[in-house]
């Protein structure tokens, strides 16, 4: 066993016994370590953990990404679909000049089957959203068949007419005639209505 008490810290460290120097060697260098871990590897380890997180949720808004990213041509393409059906459906929607045309197809839908009009006439113009609403006023008397084969030539035309109302009674308690009335709409986009319009 060696006795430290000979030892003085001012006596020359190259005096001493070789395994006393490797002792306080590796005490220093034990020292050393402690005091280099406690003010720079450990705080340093905080922040490496921190950037193990980051780079964790990185690689999460990454692949989320990347996912959002693989969708996107097929978005795209059901997209442009829907901007093709959307044209095509506003291409369907009357003008102003073919007003009158549509009144010359209904009553000839009506009169080719035999329908004798009592009224037709638009309504006064609605404001919706998107477009304008103008109500088709429609009263008219015929046989059972003939008003089905009416509606049915009525939902044949190019432009879009919607059947929101219909009432029908015999004309009288032998007839076997009814007579009809209808409500139904046109739809007119905005950009086809002009203010001046819209006010009469």
């Amino acid at each position: 066993m060696m006795d430290w008490s000979k030892f003085q810290i001012s006596d020359d460290i190259t005096e001493w016994p070789f395994s006393a120097q490797v002792i306080v060697s590796v005490l220093c260098t034990v020292v050393i370590l402690l005091a280099g871990s406690w003010f720079y590897l450990w705080p340093e380890s905080g922040r490496l953990a921190d950037y193990r997180q980051q780079e964790v949720s990185l690689q999460a808004a990454i692949q989320n990404r990347a996912g959002q990213l693989s969708v996107l041509p097929l978005l795209q393409t059901r997209l442009d679909a829907l901007h093709g059906r959307y044209a095509s459906l506003l291409q369907q929607l009357p003008k102003q000049k073919e007003l009158a045309d549509i009144l010359a197809a209904v009553n000839r839908a009506g009169v080719d089957h035999q329908l004798t009009f009592i009224r037709i006439g638009w309504g006064e113009r609605q404001r919706q959203a998107y477009f304008y609403r103008l109500p088709l006023n429609i009263e008219l008397s015929g046989h059972y068949d003939d008003v089905g084969h009416f509606f049915a030539a009525i939902a044949r035309l190019p432009q879009i007419i919607s059947v929101d109302d219909v009432e029908w009674q015999r004309s009288g308690k032998e007839s076997d005639r009814l007579s009809v009335r209808i409500l139904a709409y046109i739809y007119q986009s905005e950009q086809e209505i002009s203010p001046n319009q819209n006010q009469e």
